[in-house]
């Protein structure tokens, strides 16, 4: 084995980068070193390079919440209606109007119409009707402030409602109805069973007590819905047209 060899294997990191640096011509530097192990120095790097952060669009990220957010909300309405529909009585004029919507200011708050009741005509091109909901989020509502929902919060949750409003002859809402309910607010819960309930009420016409008993007595169940039978018979052809468009 030649000297210059054993002398090569017995050289540290540092000497051979430096030897090598001298070979190819360039000046080895003289950096600050760290120690890692078993006092073995190693030269720390000269200079740190640092990573370039990521731009992130805003808006572009709004969208996409705001895209999932509506895709979310057109499902789950969807399956409330098909949890809600079969359970109504026959009778009801329940019509399927999907249509969801993001809050502006809470891009993951969401809220989807299932259905809505033509519920009489008050001018050439003005109808009464009730529309039902169900959201991700928990809310005050009010028909009266500046703002409908005012949310508890910014995390998710979830409640039904029922609401009054006019419409014009495409389906277009004016304005709340405020004439029945609670200015206009005909139900709110959090538990889809009282939801059915307040449907079906405002759907068929019949009372709360007069679905509970349609439940437990058959003979009582009967004997309703041949009197809603009769009574939607004598409705005018308007009435079935304005029940046509929804």
């Amino acid at each position: 084995m030649s000297v210059n060899a054993k002398n090569e294997g017995s050289l540290t990191i540092l000497e051979m980068r430096e030897k090598l640096a001298r070979e190819q011509g360039r000046d080895p530097t003289q950096p600050k070193y760290v120690e890692w192990f078993e006092g073995q120095h190693v030269a720390a790097p000269a200079v740190i390079r640092r990573e370039v952060p990521q731009v992130v669009d805003i808006q572009s990220a709004r969208d996409k919440q705001v895209q999932l957010t509506l895709d979310t909300m057109n499902i789950v309405g969807a399956q409330t209606y098909d949890i809600v529909a079969p359970r109504l009585p026959k009778a009801s004029s329940l019509k399927k109007t999907l249509q969801a919507k993001v809050l502006p200011e809470f891009p993951k708050l969401g809220v989807c119409r299932i259905g809505s009741v033509i519920l009489e005509q008050n001018g050439r091109d003005d109808y009464s009707a009730a529309e039902f909901y169900v959201t991700n989020f928990d809310a005050e509502l009010s028909t009266t402030a500046q703002r409908f929902y005012t949310p508890k919060s910014d995390q998710l949750g979830g409640m039904f409602f029922g609401i009054g409003v006019i419409q014009d002859g495409a389906g277009n809402v004016r304005s709340f109805d405020r004439r029945l309910g609670r200015k206009g607010l005909y139900f709110q819960t959090k538990e889809i069973t009282k939801a059915i309930y307040g449907i079906a009420s405002i759907s068929t016409g019949m009372t709360i007590e007069q679905l509970l008993e349609m439940e437990k007595n058959p003979a009582i169940r009967k004997m309703i819905l041949a009197a809603m039978a009769t009574r939607n018979e004598n409705k005018t052809d308007g009435r079935a047209a304005m029940i046509a468009r929804v």
